[in-house]
């Protein structure tokens, strides 16, 4: 089967389960807290589903190196398709965070592997175009979930939510069983480089560093920016929602185009620079007073996350091929949702004693801290290996 028509199938099953976990995880508090969930039943449903997905994306990573993406993508949405399934058949809180922390281990099993293939499947020349294209697949399903999501719960309620997401999880198997068999990650694959001489390569770390501190500062911008605007700006919930879509929108519209342009300039560049620039506009945030200053500023800030998004997925996938790609994305993917799992956690702790304004500040000084650490390591990287121009 072609490269171009692998993409494609991938592109869709990611796009298919995305959807339906946009669709459903958008109102999964508010499902829990109607069961009863309050203090540790709350914490446990939602901070298993997180542990989950960071202690599990390495193995999930590795198994991928040892038994190929299709087998491991085909399991992971046949299981997702039977936890939608019990979540429509049971309101028994205890019941929905096992499934919710099976949801998690699924999640673990399906991204890196996910991400591993649609690598393999890039052609070699342009890398990060196609993969800047590939994750268009999760942006779009990331801002129509929500939207989609809340018209089906008005009309279906949760039943009708987990019944999307039932339906999109059998799509996208039935898609998958397209997938050629037998594909493994281009490299070393089945004796891949050990994690400890992963985590070590200058490359991957500088990359570990980054995606740490990019996650962080989307998960607080997503977490407690509607706090802000609420409590400090007066915002509605409609215009909340137009400035949070916005990020999302604007990336969708330049992931192509910026990987076009890493596929020909320096990718290192675009992902320190990308990185500072959407890091700083986070401090800039807390001090932003106006409806129409927020929403220039989270168009600005999908526009350079979309700068370093495709460049750094190449240099992933670059080192990956020559580490082991499965174990190699694995570890990219614990370590994201490490930062945004923090980046929660910590958020909280800081709003619960200071001011709101401290949470984005700290996130600003992560996101670009995390940056430059990312530039120390390329800077140690032979120029022919890193692929580094003038910075």
């Amino acid at each position: 089967m072609r490269t171009d028509n692998s993409l494609k199938i991938l592109f869709f099953i990611n796009f298919a389960v995305s959807l339906g976990f946009a669709v459903s995880d958008a109102y999964f508090s508010v499902y829990v807290t109607g069961l009863g969930a309050r203090g540790l039943m709350f914490a446990s449903a939602i901070g298993l589903y997180a542990a989950a997905k960071i202690l599990f994306c390495p193995l999930a990573g590795m198994l991928g190196d040892r038994l190929g993406s299709r087998r491991l993508i085909i399991f992971s949405i046949t299981l997702y398709s039977l936890i939608a399934f019990l979540y429509m058949q049971s309101n028994n809180l205890l019941i929905v965070t096992a499934l919710r922390t099976a949801q998690g281990l699924s999640t673990a099993i399906f991204r890196p592997v996910l991400l591993s293939a649609a690598g393999s499947a890039a052609p070699r020349g342009r890398r990060a175009s196609s993969l800047g294209g590939f994750d268009i697949s999760f942006y779009s399903a990331a801002a129509l979930g929500p939207l989609m999501g809340g018209l089906v719960k008005d009309h279906f309620g949760f039943t009708g939510l987990f019944m999307v997401l039932f339906v999109l999880c059998l799509s996208a198997l039935a898609a998958a069983m397209f997938l050629p068999s037998g594909t493994r990650s281009r490299g070393i694959a089945e004796n891949g480089a050990p994690m400890k001489d992963i985590a070590g390569n200058p490359v991957i770390a500088s990359l570990l560093f980054f995606i740490f501190g990019r996650a962080y500062t989307i998960a607080t911008m997503c977490v407690f920016l509607p706090v802000f605007m609420e409590s400090r700006m007066g915002a509605t919930g409609f215009q909340t929602g137009i400035v949070l879509s916005s990020t999302t929108l604007s990336m969708i519209l330049f992931l192509r185009p910026m990987g076009r342009l890493a596929d020909r300039l320096s990718r290192k560049v675009m992902v320190v620079g990308g990185g500072i620039y959407a890091s700083a506009l986070v401090f800039l945030a807390a001090d932003t007073g106006s409806f129409y200053g927020m929403l220039f500023l989270c168009v600005c800030a999908g526009i350079f996350g979309a700068v370093s998004q495709p460049a750094s997925s190449s240099l992933l996938v670059e080192e990956g091929e020559r580490l082991g790609l499965g174990r190699t994305a694995g570890l990219f993917n614990s370590v994201m949702n490490l930062g945004f799992t923090a980046a929660s956690f910590i958020g909280a702790l800081i709003l619960s004693a200071l001011d709101i304004r401290v949470v984005f500040y700290t996130a600003g000084v992560v996101g670009m801290v995390s940056v430059l650490a990312c530039l120390v390591l390329i800077s140690v990287v032979p120029s022919a290996e890193a692929d580094i121009k003038t910075i």
